[in-house]
């Protein structure tokens, strides 16, 4: 069985001044969000966001029961007199418990941003915790996509790196264990969703990850070098550019990389696909999946990833030669595939693509007639309306 293994570098932003950063997360504790988080992936989310920090950083947890005003109000009141800093505040809460307008004009008039993961909204919150982190704190990272085992030894060889400080943190979407091997470090966190390890030896450039996760489960490692509070990267001879001009690579050993993903014009994702498959060459057909688009990042995925992604594995020639990617409306399918491709009974030949928004259906089956499979985009009404 596969599942998905993404590995990023990331490039640690610290203001010009040099000051550090004051991040506060602040997480509701209160009885609604035993409903909205009965897997309590939201303290783990927490204990991701902190360790994935800078040195330098100052970071602070307070935790809350359903006051958010208050709460917020504490946090505003607490901040250091310094000049010059970043500040951050991550109110981690349910639908329930949201921003109120006193506290939001307040932050705002301390230069203060207030970022919600709002976990009734997306319970995902462990992929929103690292999204705002990237997006808003940490910023640029590149991620490389492998095939790989759910259970085994994924050896890693890292570039050079001139650091004084370098940590392995993992992500799992569903419970199980790693261990770190071939390296002498201290486990910063030892979670059901999440890992963290700090290596003694900055220098080190190959080590063991040992997983043991059940068949499907996605797997999101990154790693943080660091010297003087800053991420460092190699500069020379590597063959990616990041954006502000940055340089990183990952080599998996053992495990043969995918073709890299093309970056599509920085368009998110929205939305989701439901997947039917109505025809297979099994006995049995598999239920109904959702692929919820909004976790990918911004590039051109094939059909056979996001099958394997939703635990279908049954034969579909071809189709990895059918891919999506975001458009400012919805999404684009292009097919360079030999299967029939129709949308409301129209052909979309080979070589040719189709735009797809709200509740558009997708039908599709091999040449040969053994698999068919329907796929309904899921996204934004005009009106702000998810369809269900």
């Amino acid at each position: 069985m596969k599942f998905l293994l993404v590995i990023a570098f990331v490039l640690n932003l610290l203001c010009s001044t040099g000051e550090c950063r004051e991040i506060v997360f602040v997480l509701n504790e209160g009885q609604s969000m035993s409903r909205s988080d009965p897997s309590k992936i939201a303290p783990e989310s927490v204990l991701w966001g902190m360790e994935s920090l800078s040195d330098k950083d100052e970071a602070k947890l307070i935790t809350f029961a359903d006051d958010t005003g208050a709460a917020l109000n504490r946090v505003l009141d607490n901040f250091s007199s310094k000049s010059n800093v970043e500040r951050h505040i991550i109110l981690i809460t349910d639908g329930d418990h949201l921003v109120d307008a006193l506290s939001t004009n307040r932050a705002n008039s301390m230069n203060v941003p207030i970022h919600v993961l709002n976990v009734s909204a997306d319970p995902d919150v462990m992929t929103a915790m690292r999204t705002l982190i990237h997006k808003n704190i940490r910023g640029s990272s590149v991620e490389f996509l492998t095939n790989a085992i759910s259970s085994g030894k994924l050896p890693i060889e890292l570039p050079e790196l001139d650091a004084e400080r370098l940590r392995v943190l993992l992500i799992s979407s569903s419970v199980g264990d790693a261990k770190l091997l071939n390296a002498e470090h201290q486990t910063l966190v030892d979670g059901r969703f999440v890992k963290a390890y700090e290596l003694e030896r900055p220098d080190i450039r190959n080590f063991v990850l040992d997983v043991d996760y059940p068949p499907g489960t996605g797997l999101t490692v990154d790693i943080v070098a660091e010297r003087n509070g800053l991420v460092v990267f190699p500069i020379d001879d590597l063959p990616w550019l990041l954006g502000g001009g940055a340089i990183a690579s990952i080599v998996l050993l053992s495990i043969p990389l995918i073709k890299r993903h093309r970056a599509v014009n920085g368009t998110p994702y929205r939305g989701k696909l439901l997947i039917q498959l109505t025809k297979t060459d099994g006995e049995d057909d598999p239920e109904p999946r959702e692929f919820n688009l909004f976790r990918s990042p911004a590039v051109e995925l094939n059909l056979r990833e996001i099958l394997n992604k939703c635990s279908i594995f049954a034969k579909f020639e071809d189709a990895e030669a059918i891919t999506i990617s975001p458009d400012a409306q919805g999404i684009t399918l292009k097919n360079n595939s030999s299967c029939t491709v129709t949308k409301r009974n129209d052909l979309v030949k080979r070589g040719g693509r189709v735009e797809l928004w709200y509740n558009d259906t997708v039908n599709i089956s091999t040449e040969d007639d053994s698999a068919e499979l329907i796929l309904i985009y899921k996204t934004m009404k005009p009106n702000g309306e998810l369809l269900q």
